[in-house]
């Protein structure tokens, strides 16, 4: 999933209201939140901000 620019992670809810877990961030080498990722045992969502286009290779592995 791609997160809009602007849009907290808040207001995506109805994405991330369904799981048990609350999403958790991980941020680039600059520090800024770029995707997120939550989890119920069988099944997730990992979602990116829309301006995240760099390869930052600590946050790949």
């Amino acid at each position: 999933m791609v997160i809009p620019g602007g849009t907290s992670v808040k207001e995506l809810s109805d994405v991330f209201g369904a799981y048990v877990h609350k999403p958790r961030g991980f941020r680039d080498s600059k520090g800024r939140r770029v995707a997120y990722v939550t989890f119920d045992g069988t099944g997730g969502v990992i979602a990116y901000r829309d301006y995240y286009t760099d390869v930052d290779a600590r946050l790949e592995e």
